[in-house]
């Protein structure tokens, strides 16, 4: 038998595996207490949206920050309703960075299909929305190309054009972003400093119809800190400040909140310094209140400044003695730099851990109260115990030590009595579980009407056949009345329900993998595209599964249809036994000599083109363990379902790698128009040398294969 060749795999990496996951989550948690409304400019985007204050670059308290670290555009599509909900005026997007950047994702197909998909719901649910799409921006970090970030904006730009959309160009403005250069436009190639924003904010002023606030003279300023942190403290050197503000100065749980809108106070302005949990030191803190309260030599000593930092030193392992020292020092610059200015020093949360919510948390809250309590123009507030449940971090308002919507809505009630003379009034509980109950139904609705973004249309193996995308679509239109209008929570969950089960019923409609029968076999390989493209193997005859990275017959397997209808049995190439259903939870996949009793399943999985293989009852999934395992297959998924959908050792990309035609005689001959549909079967010409696409016409059986006669 002529050896085959192997078509090589894309590493895909699955979406939800980054790092910083559970800090997006916080993040898009604490947009859901948050009103928008007609007024409304909204900032959509990933990290570098997220780590500007646009709202005060612009002195415009109508502009909201919706920007979250690490967005990719699928997630962004995931949460579009808690801004589609309030119809706002204009909608600046700019999305893309992270998923050429993402391999798997990272192609010029998948951004546009998302961004598509969210200008459809934008211009069907709020038409009078102004739509912006701003170009993705210059980076030489990780996979990101030159070539495919050019490519995607091109492509954004026609897509503008069709949906009467504003493209702005800011790839060439910012073209000196590579350079990374810390006296430049950014200090790592990726994120900007104030120098970048400026020109970003100058490019579009006149659509947002403000001016932006940063003097042409003003420089860089980062107290000698570098990275994302030092990036965002140059802003905070540009930014005025006035005797009537209110300075909330902090780690990563103030920079999370958008406070001015949970305050309803635009004098309520945000210094938090970075994203992801617990946040940077102390000393970076001090390093910033010099730039902060005198960046700018028109500043005034704000009127109030709001303490929240340590977070980082309480929970680790440095002595209580020194982090309560490095906080004074904190204090005492603040006060060395705004004597008049009355100060607040907050206390910390409690963490999801109660040893050291008692061993650390709480004395330091005790050393701050001390604190506040010998110095004059400073006060303290308890801003643990109101979170606090049995030494732990009260899970209604935190997801492990991540402060949520309905926290960040407590933390405004506790706030506010302190700002009365600043206008502020906090987001109540009752305002906070009617958005969030508004938008988690309406997510789940918008989530059901664009589930084609992410699906791959076309008529091969893992795809959508073009007619199934285009009668879905076509049902859409009830849904999107029902967004368009005020419809209430309840309404909107009545019909998500129905949408959600229409979506399921769409995506499994995967174009599955061809069956083999008594006359032609189709041999596949089974490879773990997000887990080191790995191969399921079957080691003996009657022996184990595991993934290896070389390919041979042990690594191929045929799908068989079963004649009780339930499924397929899947069958080894080498050995001609089966895969047994019958598995332990947490246990390896061992192979049986006859067909067995169960039968398995070929079903979507999160990742376009994938899917997953489980069985039709027991509850049993195969998942590609890791080297800890050495490899094996065992039955696992998430809540012992077998229907984990997005672990990345349960997703599996099918690749037909022979086809071997059983019902005719050797040196036969037939016309190929006779055969059943191939897909991607190989096709060889008569000496055995294999044939490329574009594949001739004069295709024919011979001696079991199909080949080409010139």
């Amino acid at each position: 038998m002529k050896k085959l060749a192997i078509l090589l795999l894309l590493c895909l990496a699955h979406i939800a595996a980054m790092a910083d996951e559970p800090f997006r989550l916080h993040r898009y948690s604490a947009f859901t207490p948050l009103r928008v409304d007609t007024n409304s400019i909204v900032f959509v985007g990933n990290s570098i949206t997220n780590m500007h204050e646009w709202w005060e670059a612009f002195d415009n308290p109508h502009i909201l920050n919706r920007g979250n670290s690490g967005a990719v555009s699928d997630e962004t599509l995931a949460n579009f309703e808690s801004i589609l909900a309030g119809k706002p005026a204009k909608i600046f997007l700019m999305i893309g960075t992270n998923d050429l950047g993402t391999a798997g994702i990272n192609t010029t197909e998948h951004v546009v299909n998302n961004v598509r998909a969210l200008l459809t719901r934008a211009t069907k649910e709020s038409p009078r929305t102004a739509l912006y799409v701003q170009s993705i921006l210059p980076s030489n970090v990780g996979i990101r190309t030159t070539s495919i970030i050019q490519q995607t904006n091109t492509a954004l730009k026609a897509l503008c054009a069709t949906y009467g959309a504003t493209y702005i160009d800011l790839y060439s403005r910012l073209t000196a972003i590579p350079s990374g250069t810390s006296g430049g436009l950014s200090y790592d190639g990726l994120h900007l400093t104030m120098a970048g924003y400026r020109i970003w904010c100058n490019a579009i002023a006149p659509y947002v119809g403000s001016s932006c606030v940063y003097p042409a003279s003003a420089t860089n300023q980062n107290g000698g800190q570098s990275g994302s942190y030092g990036m965002r403290i140059t802003a905070f050197g540009a930014l005025p400040v006035r005797s009537t503000d209110v300075l909330f100065i902090g780690d990563e749980m103030v920079h999370g909140g958008e406070w001015h809108e949970l305050l309803h106070s635009e004098r309520v302005k945000n210094r938090g310094t970075a994203w992801g949990y617990p946040g940077p030191a102390l000393s970076l803190t001090l390093a910033e209140i010099p730039i902060i309260l005198r960046g700018r030599s028109d500043n005034e000593q704000p009127a109030k400044i709001l303490l929240y930092a340590g977070v980082s030193e309480v929970n680790g392992s440095t002595a209580l003695e020194t982090v309560v020292a490095n906080y004074r020092a904190v204090v005492d610059k603040i006060r060395e730099l705004a004597p008049t200015t009355r100060l607040y020093l907050l206390a910390l949360h409690p963490i999801y851990n109660a040893t050291t919510n008692q061993n650390r948390v709480v004395p330091f809250n005790n050393s701050l109260q001390q604190m506040a309590d010998g110095l004059d123009g400073v006060e303290y507030i308890d801003t643990y115990t109101p979170f606090v449940v049995s030494n732990l971090a009260n899970q209604q308002y935190f997801t492990g030590n991540y402060l949520y919507g309905k926290g960040y809505a407590r933390m405004s009630q506790i706030l506010a009595p302190y700002l009365v003379h600043e206008g502020a009034h906090p987001t109540s509980d009752e305002q906070a579980d009617s958005l969030i109950a508004l938008y988690r139904e309406r997510n789940a609705l918008g989530s059901a009407l664009s589930v084609t973004s992410s699906l791959s249309v076309g008529e091969q193996i893992g795809q959508y056949h073009p007619d199934t995308i285009a009668r879905y679509e076509q049902s859409l239109d009830e849904a999107y009345a029902i967004l368009s209008a005020d419809a209430s929570a309840e309404e909107i969950a009545a019909l998500a329900t129905t949408f959600q089960e229409r979506a399921a019923a769409l995506r499994e409609q995967i174009i599955q993998p061809l069956v083999s029968n008594d006359s032609v076999e189709y041999w596949y390989t089974i490879c773990s595209a997000l887990r080191e493209n790995r191969y399921i193997t079957a080691t003996a005859r009657l022996g184990s599964l595991e993934g290896r990275t070389e390919v041979d017959e042990a690594a191929m397997w045929k799908f068989v249809y079963r004649e009780d209808g339930k499924g397929y049995d899947l069958v080894n190439r080498r050995y001609g036994s089966y895969v047994n259903p019958v598995c332990n939870y947490n246990a390896q996949f061992k192979m049986r000599s006859t067909a067995p009793a169960r039968a398995f399943l070929c079903s979507y999985a999160a990742t376009p083109r994938l899917f997953i293989l489980h069985t039709n009852t027991g509850k049993v999934e195969m998942n590609q363990t890791t080297s800890a395992n050495t490899y094996k297959i065992f039955n696992w998924s998430t809540n012992q379902d077998g229907n984990d959908r997005s672990d990345a050792g349960c997703q599996f990309m099918l690749t037909l790698v022979d086809t071997v035609v059983t019902s005719v005689s050797p040196l036969s001959l037939s016309p190929a128009a006779s055969l059943p549909k191939m897909g991607n079967a190989p096709v060889y010409d008569l000496s055995g040398r294999r044939l490329m696409p574009p594949v001739p016409s004069g295709i024919y059986i011979q001696d079991r294969r199909i080949v080409y006669k010139p």
